[in-house]
């Protein structure tokens, strides 16, 4: 009767298989920033997302909206809440009968301040003058466009990090409105997506742990 010869992989290969799998798993490239000037897309793009107007009226340097509060800081700070009275004429107006203006005096920032993390963040922008520069920034990541007299939909998402902080600054100076802001917050609680890589990985453990049955 002829014995079964197994023969165990090396020892040295083993280290070496998980090694790769734990590199390529590594190696995953991050999601980049997501920026669009169409709000249709951005809906499509993110789900659950919340809707602000500014249909109130109050004013000051700070405004606080629920979810989050409007800050602006530097400069001569004030932030008000108009109604439709032809401060920057109708056109602001996409939503409702308010918009929330921004008087931006070229050394102040417009932050928004969430009370829980956010996963991306979309309103129409109008400015008092001509085009400028205007820009998005979230969790050190920024998206920007050329927005002018017309209302501009800017819409970033896709952060490598939620944050719960997003600003606005303009080039120029303009007075800016701001209407239909759309955001997401970051889930609370549920399943973690693996890295796409993740499989890989699993399938050199489970690889791991046959060549240890083997030799056992």
């Amino acid at each position: 009767m002829r014995r079964r010869r197994t023969v165990a992989a090396p020892a040295a290969a083993i280290p070496a298989f998980a090694a790769l799998s734990i590199a390529v798993l590594a190696a995953t490239p991050a999601a980049a920033i997501s920026v669009t000037d169409s709000r249709a897309g951005f809906e499509a793009a993110n789900a659950a997302l919340s809707f602000q107007s500014f249909e109130s009226t109050p004013s000051g340097a700070s405004i606080d909206y629920g979810d989050f509060t409007v800050t602006e800081t530097g400069g001569t700070p004030f932030l008000v809440t108009h109604l439709e009275n032809g401060l920057l004429g109708p056109a602001p107006l996409t939503h409702g009968k308010n918009y929330l203006w921004y008087d931006d005096n070229g050394d102040s920032v417009l932050t928004f301040v969430f009370d829980a993390p956010v996963i991306a963040f979309g309103a129409d922008f109008t400015l008092s003058g001509g085009d400028a520069a205007l820009q998005l920034e979230a969790a050190e990541e920024t998206g920007s466009i050329l927005a002018g007299i017309e209302p501009k939909f800017l819409g970033i998402w896709g952060f490598l990090a939620p944050t719960n902080t997003v600003s606005l600054t303009v080039d120029g100076a303009p007075d800016v409105a701001i209407d239909s802001l759309s955001y997401a917050l970051a889930p609370v609680s549920g399943d973690v997506p693996l890295p796409a890589a993740a499989p890989l990985a699993l399938a050199g453990l489970a690889a791991l742990g046959f060549a240890a049955r083997r030799r056992g």
